[in-house]
């Protein structure tokens, strides 16, 4: 193990543990040697850093079971004899303000800092967990901004849970109008030397902001992640990939577009076009190389099919049976999705 630099710190993104990584149903061991092996390489990485921060949604749910509980415990463990900032993220918090992460205060260790309900400021350092409009008492999400921006003092580096202006989520869609607080990104940068930020999953650089993104590919165009480590001296950033199956999504693929995807990946294809059994035989065949895959037939005016790898099965689904597929891919209560779907109609 590398010796510890009092200077370094690592930086990680969004966890967002839950029984299952996304699509696990169709890897053999639902994808759990892949979590495990995302874990250990973070683990084995930071080895040299003094300090580590969680940026927020340890939790995917905001009641997780006692085994989603000791997944993390174990994780924190791994950092035994660090200084260590955990963030209440959105997915952390319940609507009275208070944190899935208090239970975290009764474990008594000293090196561990469970920021949720305020702001915390220590060694030019300030943590900022997610406030949502109500717990700052704001009309709106403007006025929940500027009051969340007062709340900020001075120092070196900000580490926040929360969407900053200027830049975009998964789909590319930029932030600064999500119906959330969204704090601006260019008066943090004039205050601080670096800003890290959680909350968004897609990771990026924007001037001398960095949103650090999750940690798991868990998500459709999810396809690489980082954790991140400073040095407080210099104020350089190291940007470190994650091992990890990427999850990718193609519509009417070519075979070259096939051919630029690495194997050991997810692959969703929707055929939006009609292919005969033969050139559907061949496109099955090769998305067989990959680990898993899911080709969706959404050919219009035809009853949608859906086809995986394991077994090789198809099936044809009523739209009853595929917002029940979604609610369990998701973890979504049902009922809601049903009626948010007739609502849609």
């Amino acid at each position: 193990m590398s010796e510890k630099n009092n200077n370094l710190i690592g930086i990680i993104g969004d966890p967002h543990f839950k029984e299952v990584l996304g699509y696990s149903d169709y890897i053999s061991d639902g994808r759990k040697e892949e979590e495990k092996e995302i874990l250990d390489f973070i683990a084995e990485s930071l080895s040299d850093c003094n300090t580590i921060v969680f940026l927020g949604d340890q939790f995917h749910a905001r009641s997780s079971s006692s085994h989603i509980v000791k997944k993390l415990l174990g994780f924190l463990e791994r950092f035994d004899g660090k200084e260590i900032y955990i963030l209440s993220g959105n997915h952390d918090k319940l609507a009275n303000g208070r944190s899935t992460m208090d239970f975290l205060e009764e474990v008594k260790n000293k090196k561990w800092n469970i920021i949720t309900r305020k702001v915390l400021c220590k060694d030019s350092m300030v943590f900022c967990p997610y406030f949502s409009r109500t717990e700052v008492d704001a009309e709106d999400n403007t006025e929940a901004s500027k009051k969340i921006m007062e709340m900020l003092d001075g120092g070196d580096f900000l580490f926040i849970h929360h969407a900053l202006t200027g830049t975009s989520n998964e789909s590319g869609l930029k932030v600064d109008f999500f119906p959330e607080p969204v704090l601006p990104k260019s008066k943090l940068e004039q205050k601080y030397k670096k800003v890290f930020g959680g909350h968004i999953h897609s990771p990026q650089i924007k001037g001398n902001t960095i949103v650090a993104g999750s940690i798991f590919n868990n998500e459709v165009g999810e396809t690489q992640k980082y954790i991140w480590k400073l040095n407080k001296d210099t104020t350089e950033v190291e940007q470190i990939k994650l091992p990890g199956r990427g999850i990718y999504k193609l519509e009417n693929p070519s075979d070259k577009d096939l051919d630029k995807i690495d194997k050991g990946n997810i692959v969703k294809v929707i055929l939006t076009k009609k292919l005969d059994a033969p050139k559907l035989g061949e496109l099955k065949e090769k998305l067989g190389e990959f680990d898993a895959y899911l080709l969706l037939e959404q050919v219009p005016s035809e009853r949608k099919r859906v086809h995986f790898k394991k077994g090789e099965k198809l099936l044809e689904f009523s739209t009853d049976q595929l917002l029940e597929t979604y609610a369990k891919m998701k973890d979504v209560d049902l009922n809601k999705l049903k009626k948010g779907f007739e609502l849609i109609k």
